[in-house]
């Protein structure tokens, strides 16, 4: 997940020019949505609609069922990249003279490369990882 004050502060304050996302293959936030996860923590007592978001700043809570939003699961390695340089790119905290790109980091291959361009003939999607989405109820180790 992005860490959106951290872009902020230093392209504003500390001369920081160009921003580089980079996401990676198989990776584990494509394992599971986050209705799914939102479940599971039901199940072990966690009540998602009353936890806080930040340790830092208890005080900081989100509305009612926008948890499994905000945990940001997603489906495709380079379509969240792509989506994640737009969110910089587009927002207002972000001068506009600043560089910005995004790279996955392909596992299959060892090898970084842009979004869409992919260097492996086989790279692991959600469906591939058996991305949990339906409800469940076996314990999750």
């Amino acid at each position: 997940m992005m860490q959106f004050g951290q872009r902020l502060l230093t392209t504003q304050f500390f001369g920081t020019k160009e921003i580089i996302v980079i996401n990676h293959t198989e990776c584990g936030m494509m394992t599971a949505s986050g209705d799914f996860l939102s479940e599971v923590l039901r199940n072990q007592g966690i009540d998602v609609d009353r936890v806080s978001v930040d340790p830092a700043l208890p005080e900081l809570k989100l509305p009612k069922g926008i948890f499994s939003k905000w945990i940001k699961t997603f489906t495709d390695v380079d379509e969240i990249c792509t989506q994640q340089v737009e969110l910089l790119r587009n927002s207002a905290l972000i001068p506009q003279d600043i560089v910005i790109h995004g790279y996955i980091w392909e596992v299959e291959s060892m090898s970084l490369r842009r979004p869409y361009k992919r260097l492996s003939e086989k790279v692991n999607t959600a469906s591939a990882m058996k991305a949990k989405t339906a409800k469940h109820t076996e314990p999750i180790l």
